[in-house]
C-alpha cells in the first residue's frame, strides 16, 4: 500500500507540510490546518483528502468539529487502521511487547504498573502517555493499537487512584480491562489474574422466583447461564448501593454505574404480590424501567422447584422449535389458561384441563400442571371460569368443524405461546374475527381542498377517501357502537403518504368538530420524521386544522406536560410498598383535571417518536384518541418489542399504519402490523404462522421458496383486502416524470471490459478458488467462497481497494488513477453525459474508502466540492458540536448549488426522511444486494416534486472469458423483484445465489450433495447429510442432537409411533470400530425412556472406503442397519438433496435432552 501511495503522490512531503497537522489534547488530538491555511479545496490533494476523511468521521459522530480543528478521542484513534492513520500523518503503533508488574491482591494493597519492551528483547524504555500519544525517553512517539491503548489507559486510571482510596471494586476493574486487552490480541502475561474470571455482563435482565404464599420476589438475571439462586444468595453484597461487583462461584461479575442501576430498580420492586403476579407478567414495565432493564430478552420464572424460560410469539424468529422436545420434567414451559386452548384436543384434554384447574383453585394454587405445561391461572375465580368457558367453546366447536374428533399429528402441534410482555398477545387466542368489505372503501364527502395549498394527484384523492372510507364509522352521526377501524396505507415511497394522512385528518377534525365529537389526534413516528412533519403541516394548509401541535419529545414538548418530579414510568406503590394498579403513577398531565394543562386537549396533534410511547405508555394508554397515525410503522413490526406492545395498547376510535416497506424480514412484520391497528383481520399469531410463514420456511430449494412465497404472498394480499392500499409507481401514476433505467446488460455503452491491473487481480482471486476446488475439501471450499465474492466485488470497483484504497493524487494523476478501473471509467463517461445535460447526480456506492475517493477524485477532475452521506451521517442537526452538518443540511447544500453537481451516497443512508428532487440522476456504482434497498435508494429521486425525468444507470464491468461478479448479481437482482399483487419478503441476494461455475469455472457448493463428496465430507455437513437423507427414507421430525451428552446418537427422528437413533462416524481409512455399533443402540434405549415411544430402528452412519467384519458382526448381534459409503452413495444417487438444506439443517437448534 505504501509504494502505491509513493507512486500516487509525487510531492507527498510538501503537501504533509501544508496539510493537517495535530495537537495532543490529553484526551484525544486536534487536528487543524497550519496558521494562515484556509479550508482546502479540491486541488489540494493530501489536505482536501484528510479533510474529507475528517468530515465523514464528524458525521459518523466519531469526531466533533468546532472553531476551525477536528478533534478525535483517544479510544477512536487507536482503534483507526493503517491506513486512516497513514492519511492523517499519525504516529506508528507501539511495535514491541507489554509487561506487567502486580502488587498485593484485589482485597488490599493492590498496584501495577506496565513495562514497555522493545522488539529486540532490550531493556524496558521509559515511556510517558499522554493523552493516547506514548513518548518514549529516546524521543519517539507511538499510538498504540487498541488492545494496547485499552491496558496503558487502565493502568494509567487505576494509579491516578490514590492507593488508600481504591477498592476492590477498583482493583478487579483493572484485571478485567487488562483481561479484554488480552482477548483483543495483546500479548501479555497476566501473572496470577490469568486464571481469576472477572465479566461484565451484556444486559442486566430479571428472574422471578415464586414464594410459598404465592407472591414472586424478582433477582437480577446476568445471563451467561449464572445460576439464579447463586445470585440472590449474594444480593447483600449490592444491597448497600456500593459495591460495584458480585461474587459467583470462580466467577466476579463487575457491574458499572448503568447496570448497578438496573440491579437497584430490581431490588427496589423486589416482592410482587399474589394478586400482582398476573399483572406483572403481563406488563412488567409499570414495575420496572425498559430503559434500566432488558425486558425485550424475556425473562425466567421458577415456581414450585421448575424454571423456565420465557419468551412472547414463540416461532416468530427461530427456524426451528426443537426446544419442545428438548425440555425435561424439571424445565416445563410456562403458559397462561388461554394458550391451553391449543393443547385440547381431545374430550379427555378437556375433562383433564378443568379438573385440574379445580384442584388447583381448591388447594389456593395459582398454577397446574397440564401436558408437561405449567400453566399460570388468572387472580380471580370468575376469570378463570370464563377462560374455561371460552376454551370449551372453541374445543367443540372445532369437533363440529372436523365433523369427528381426530387426533392431530405430531408436526400438527402448535406449541402454545409462553409468557409474553405485552397487553393483549392475540398468539393462540383468536381475537374477534374482522372480515374485509367486499366493496371498494371510499368516502363520497367533502375533503375542503380550498384550505389546502396543494392540489391533489388523481390517486392521492383516491387514497385519501381511502383512509376516510376506514374512519367513516366513526364520522357518523349516530354510532352503532364501540367499534373500531384501521387500516395499512403502503403506498411505494414517494407518493405523498404523509400530504394524504394530513388531508385526511382535515376532514376529521372539520365533521369530529360539527358533531361536537372532537379528540386529540396522535401520530407516531420515527425521530428523525418529527421536524418534517411539523414542516408539512406549514406545507399543506394555509390555517392549520389542528388545535395546536405538540411534540412530545424531550428537548421540545416532554417537559412541560410531564408531571413534576416524575419520569419514565416504571413503578407504582402502595403503603405496604407493594405494586398496584390502583397506585399507579402517571407520568403525564392526562385527564380534565389538569385544566389548560392537560395533554390530551381535544382536536390537538401530538407528534411522538416510538421511544417515547413506550417510556409513557401508561399515560398515552389512558388517552381516548380520536385517530392514531403509526409512521413508517415497521418501526413496530417486531411484537417482542415493547414499543410494539405500547402501540398495541393505545385506545383510538381509527388507527392508521404508514410505511412503504410493510415486509421487511418475515411475514410476521405484516401480522404484527395488523395486530396493532386492526386486531383480527389476521388471526391469532400461532394461526397467522402456520398459514402463511411456516409454508415459506419448508420450502427448500430457492425457486420453491420464490413460488411459495408468491402464492403465499397473494393470498395474504386478498385476505386484508380494502384494509390495505398499495400503490407502485410502476403502475404509471399521473403526476410522475418518467423513469429511464439504463442497464449495462441491455444497452452496451454503459458495460466496460475489465483489463490490465484490474484483470490480473481479479484472476489471481479466481485462481485460487479453484486450487481450492481442486484439493476436494469441501470446508476449504466453503471457506474461501464467500471472501473471494467480498474481494471480486471490490476489485470491480478499484483494484487499489484489496490494498486499502486508491488515494487521491494530484489534478496530473487522477484521470490515470481513476481509468485503472474499467468501472471508474465509464464512470467518467457517464458523468460527462450528465454535464452536458447540466444535471445533477447521485453515486451510491457502500465502501467508504471508495467514497472518500471518488469524492476527492472527481472533486478534482470536475472542479466541485463533493459531500459524502453514508449510513452513519447524522439524520438530523444538533447542537452538540458532535459533527457538523446533518444529512439533509449536506443534500440542501448539494441541492442549492447551481448545474452540474455530483454527492455520494450510500444506499444504507438513503432511508427514513431522505428526499433529493434536487437531482435527477442515479448511478448505483456499488449494487446492494437487496432489491428493495436498491429501490429505495432510487426512490430518494423517483418521487413526487421530481419535475424532470429520472435518470437510473447500472453500470456494468464484464470479464473477457468468465461471467463477472457485476453480471452474476445484476441478473440476481432482476429476479428478486417484489411482485405488485402480493405481500412478499424480497430477500438479500445469498452468496450461494451465484453461479460460481460461470465466475470461477468451477462449481460453488450449491447445487445437490454430490456422492464424491462422501471421501471428505467434514463431520457437522456429514451429520447434517444423514438427517436429510433419514428425513426422507422415514418422514417423521429429524433432529440433529447436541454434540456433548447425546447418548450416542447424532441423529433422532421422531415419527408417529416409533422413533430411529442413528450414529455417524467419519474415517478416510477401514472402519474397525466395533464400539460404535453399541451408540445407536444404547441411543434407542435412552430415548425410548424419555419420550415414552419405541425406537425400534438404530442405524451406524460410516462413509469410510470399507467397514471390517469386526463392526459388521457386532452391529448384527446388536441389530444395528449400517449405512456405510456404498449405501449413502446409492441415495445420493437418486436423492436430491441441496447444499443449502444441509447449511439450514445445521443452523437450527440441536436437540437437548
Amino acid at each position: 500500500m505504501l509504494d502505491f501511495i509513493a507512486r500516487l503522490f509525487r510531492k507527498a512531503d510538501e503537501e504533509k507540510a501544508s496539510g493537517y497537522v495535530w495537537r495532543n489534547t490529553g484526551f484525544g488530538l486536534a487536528f487543524s490546518l497550519p496558521q494562515g491555511r484556509k479550508r482546502p479545496v479540491f486541488m489540494d490533494s493530501l489536505p482536501a483528502y484528510q479533510y474529507t476523511l475528517l468530515q465523514q468521521m464528524a458525521e459518523a459522530g466519531a469526531a466533533k468539529s468546532g472553531d476551525g480543528e477536528f478533534h478525535i478521542e483517544s479510544d477512536v484513534l487507536c482503534q483507526l487502521d493503517e491506513n486512516t492513520r497513514d492519511i492523517l500523518t499519525l504516529p506508528p503503533r507501539w511495535p514491541g511487547k507489554m509487561e506487567l508488574d502486580v502488587q498485593g491482591t484485589t482485597k488490599s494493597g493492590m498496584s501495577v504498573s506496565l513495562k514497555l519492551l522493545p522488539p529486540l528483547g532490550m531493556e524496558p524504555v521509559s515511556y510517558d502517555l499522554s493523552g493516547p500519544i506514548i513518548a518514549t525517553s529516546d524521543g519517539e512517539q507511538y499510538l498504540p493499537a487498541e488492545a494496547q491503548w485499552q491496558a496503558l489507559h487502565a493502568v494509567q486510571s487505576f494509579s491516578a487512584i490514590a492507593p488508600e482510596m481504591r477498592t476492590e471494586t477498583d482493583n478487579l476493574r483493572i484485571v478485567y480491562e487488562l483481561q479484554k486487552a488480552r482477548e483483543k490480541g495483546l500479548a501479555i502475561d497476566l501473572r496470577r489474574f490469568s486464571t481469576l474470571s472477572v465479566t461484565m455482563p451484556d444486559h442486566v435482565g430479571v428472574s422471578a422466583i415464586e414464594n410459598p404464599d404465592g407472591s414472586i420476589r424478582l433477582v437480577p438475571d446476568f445471563g451467561d447461564g449464572v445460576p439464579t439462586g447463586e445470585i440472590e444468595a449474594r444480593l447483600g453484597q449490592l444491597e448497600n448501593g456500593e459495591s460495584g461487583s458480585i461474587r459467583v462461584g470462580n466467577t466476579i461479575l463487575l457491574l458499572d454505574e448503568r447496570r448497578l442501576n438496573a440491579v437497584h430498580e430490581i431490588l427496589s420492586s423486589r416482592i410482587i404480590s399474589r394478586t400482582e403476579k398476573y399483572r406483572f407478567f403481563t406488563t412488567p414495565t409499570a414495575y420496572l424501567d425498559a430503559a434500566l432493564v432488558d425486558l425485550d430478552m424475556g425473562f425466567s420464572l421458577r415456581m414450585h422447584g421448575m424454571e423456565v424460560f420465557r419468551k412472547a410469539y414463540f416461532g416468530a424468529t427461530e427456524p426451528s422449535e426443537l426446544s419442545w422436545f428438548g425440555e425435561t420434567e424439571q424445565n416445563p414451559d410456562l403458559v397462561f389458561l388461554p394458550a391451553c386452548a391449543q393443547l385440547v384436543k381431545t374430550q379427555e384434554d378437556l375433562d383433564a384441563l378443568k379438573s385440574g384447574v379445580r384442584e388447583a383453585q381448591a388447594q389456593g394454587k395459582d398454577a397446574m400442571t397440564f401436558k408437561d405445561m405449567t400453566v399460570l391461572l388468572p387472580s380471580s375465580g370468575e376469570e378463570t371460569q370464563a377462560v374455561l368457558e371460552q376454551i370449551e367453546k372453541k374445543f367443540w366447536e372445532s369437533q363440529e368443524a372436523a365433523g369427528k374428533p381426530e387426533k392431530p399429528k405430531e408436526e400438527e402441534k402448535a406449541r402454545p405461546v409462553q409468557i409474553s410482555v405485552s397487553i393483549d398477545l392475540h398468539d393462540e387466542e383468536q381475537p374477534e374475527q374482522v372480515e374485509s368489505p367486499e366493496q371498494t372503501v371510499s368516502y363520497p364527502g367533502e375533503l375542503y381542498t380550498e384550505e389546502l395549498k396543494y392540489v391533489f394527484k388523481p390517486y392521492q384523492e383516491e387514497g385519501t377517501r381511502w383512509i376516510l372510507g376506514l374512519m367513516a364509522p366513526h364520522l357518523q352521526e349516530r354510532r352503532t357502537g364501540e367499534e373500531q377501524s384501521g387500516g395499512l396505507l403502503a403506498d411505494d415511497m414517494g407518493l405523498g403518504k404523509t400530504f394524504m394522512v394530513l388531508a385526511a385528518l382535515n376532514v376529521y377534525c372539520h365533521v369530529a368538530q360539527d358533531r361536537d365529537n372532537l379528540k386529540p389526534v396522535l401520530a407516531v413516528m420515527p425521530v428523525v420524521l418529527l421536524e418534517n412533519w411539523k414542516a408539512e403541516i406549514e406545507k399543506v394548509f394555509a390555517a392549520s386544522p389542528f388545535r395546536d401541535i405538540v411534540v412530545l419529545q424531550a428537548g421540545s414538548d416532554l417537559p412541560k406536560y410531564r408531571r413534576e418530579n416524575m419520569g419514565r414510568e416504571t413503578e407504582a406503590r402502595d403503603e405496604d410498598d407493594m405494586p398496584s394498579l390502583s397506585a399507579m403513577r402517571y407520568s403525564l398531565k392526562v385527564g380534565s383535571h389538569f385544566g389548560s394543562e392537560r395533554l390530551d386537549m381535544p382536536g390537538r396533534l401530538v407528534l411522538t417518536n416510538y421511544d417515547t410511547l413506550r417510556d409513557y405508555q401508561f399515560s398515552l394508554s389512558l388517552v381516548d384518541w380520536g385517530c392514531v397515525i403509526f409512521d413508517e410503522a415497521q418501526e413496530i413490526k417486531n411484537p417482542n418489542a415493547l414499543k410494539s406492545r405500547a402501540a398495541k395498547a393505545l385506545r383510538a376510535d381509527f388507527r392508521l399504519a404508514v410505511t412503504g416497506t410493510p415486509v421487511e424480514n418475515s411475514l410476521i412484520d405484516f401480522w404484527s402490523l395488523y395486530d396493532t391497528v386492526l386486531p383480527g383481520l389476521l388471526g391469532s399469531f400461532q394461526d397467522f404462522n402456520r398459514t402463511y410463514e411456516i409454508p415459506i420456511r419448508k420450502a427448500v430449494t430457492q425457486e420453491d421458496r420464490d413460488a411459495v412465497r408468491g402464492s403465499v404472498g397473494r393470498q395474504l394480499r386478498t385476505r386484508v383486502g380494502q384494509y390495505m392500499l398499495r400503490r407502485t409507481k410502476e403502475e404509471k401514476l399521473e403526476g410522475l416524470p418518467r423513469k429511464i433505467v439504463h442497464d449495462g446488460e441491455v444497452e452496451r455503452q454503459y458495460c466496460a471490459m475489465m483489463s490490465g491491473r484490474q484483470l490480473d487481480v481479479y484472476n489471481s482471486i479466481v485462481a485460487k478458488v479453484a486450487v481450492a476446488k481442486a484439493s476436494g475439501d469441501v470446508d476449504e471450499i466453503r471457506a474461501i467462497l464467500l471472501p473471494s465474492l467480498r474481494k471480486l466485488q471490490s476489485v470491480s470497483l478499484h483494484p487499489a481497494l484489496l490494498d486499502g484504497e486508491p488515494w487521491a493524487v494530484d489534478q496530473e494523476r487522477v484521470c490515470d488513477v481513476l481509468r485503472e478501473s474499467a468501472k471508474l471509467s465509464l464512470l467518467l463517461d457517464i458523468l460527462n453525459e450528465i454535464r452536458d445535460r447540466n444535471e445533477k447526480v447521485i453515486i451510491f456506492v457502500i465502501n467508504k474508502a471508495l467514497q472518500r475517493f471518488l469524492a476527492i477524485a472527481l472533486g478534482q477532475l470536475y472542479r466541485l466540492e463533493i459531500s459524502i452521506v453514508n449510513g452513519e451521517t447524522r439524520a438530523v442537526a444538533t447542537g452538540s458540536g458532535r459533527g457538523s452538518k446533518s444529512r439533509m443540511e449536506l443534500i440542501r447544500d448539494f441541492e442549492s448549488r447551481e448545474g452540474f453537481q455530483i454527492i455520494c451516497m450510500s444506499p444504507l443512508a438513503a432511508g427514513v426522511g431522505i428526499t433529493v428532487t434536487g437531482a435527477n440522476n442515479v448511478v448505483h456504482l456499488e449494487r446492494h444486494w437487496n432489491p428493495a434497498r436498491e429501490a429505495q435508494a432510487t426512490d430518494r429521486v423517483y418521487r413526487i416534486g421530481a419535475t424532470r425525468d429520472v435518470h437510473v444507470y447500472l453500470p456494468l464491468l464484464l470479464h473477457p472469458t468468465l461471467k463477472s461478479f457485476d453480471a452474476n448479481l445484476n441478473e440476481l437482482l432482476r429476479r428478486k423483484v417484489d411482485l405488485k399483487d402480493a405481500v412478499v419478503t424480497v430477500e438479500d441476494v445469498q452468496s450461494s445465489d451465484f453461479d460460481s461455475r460461470s465466475m470461477f469455472d468451477t462449481d460453488m457448493v450449491t447445487g445437490n450433495v454430490d456422492p464424491g463428496w462422501l471421501d471428505s465430507i467434514s463431520w457437522t455437513y456429514f451429520e447434517a447429510l444423514v438427517a436429510a437423507i433419514a428425513a426422507r427414507k422415514f418422514g417423521g421430525t429429524v433432529y440433529l442432537t447436541q454434540r456433548t451428552g447425546d447418548h450416542g446418537a447424532d441423529v433422532i427422528v421422531l415419527g408417529d409411533k416409533n422413533g430411529v437413533a442413528i450414529e455417524c462416524k467419519r474415517s478416510r481409512r477401514p472402519f474397525g470400530r466395533s464400539d460404535a455399533a453399541c451408540a445407536p443402540y444404547t441411543a434407542c434405549r435412552e430415548y425410548s425412556e424419555r419420550y415414552g415411544k419405541p425406537f425400534d430402528t438404530a442405524i451406524l452412519a460410516v462413509n469410510a472406503p470399507s467397514v471390517e467384519s469386526n463392526v459388521t458382526e457386532r452391529a448384527k448381534t446388536l441389530n444395528v442397519t449400517i449405512w456405510d459409503k456404498t449405501y449413502l452413495a446409492e441415495c445420493l444417487a437418486h436423492m436430491e438433496i441441496p447444499f443449502a438444506e444441509l447449511e439450514t439443517r445445521m443452523q437450527e437448534a440441536r436437540l437437548a435432552i
